[in-house]
């Protein structure tokens, strides 16, 4: 079982950001490979496309081309992309209209 879905139903128009108020890169990595286990509650299985860490390291979890669980209704048409959590709380956050392309690295 993974938790995220398959493909998409609509076209990617949207990314979301997600600030980790709790925890680090290397714990964020941790829960994310462990969504999938059986007895994880139903509401923290989520994942989400990328991490950023605090020093610039970068983390994939869902290929951009499947749907990441992370933003609710915002999930099929949206890149997740969590951010470590800083000192400061960041200036803006929440979902930002007409993103720039992205890419799928692939494999």
């Amino acid at each position: 079982m993974s938790c995220y879905n398959t493909g998409r139903s609509s076209s990617i128009t949207t990314w979301v950001n997600h600030y980790i108020a709790i925890g680090t890169y290397a714990s964020t990595i941790s829960f994310f490979q462990g969504c999938h286990l059986v007895n994880t509650p139903h509401d923290e299985r989520v994942s989400s496309h990328f991490l950023v860490g605090q020093n610039g390291d970068i983390a994939q979890f869902v290929p951009v081309a499947d749907t990441a669980w992370h933003g609710v209704s915002a999930n099929p048409y949206s890149i997740g992309v969590e951010h470590e959590a800083t000192a400061a709380p960041p200036v803006a956050s929440g979902i930002a209209s007409n993103p720039p392309p992205v890419r799928d690295p692939g494999p």
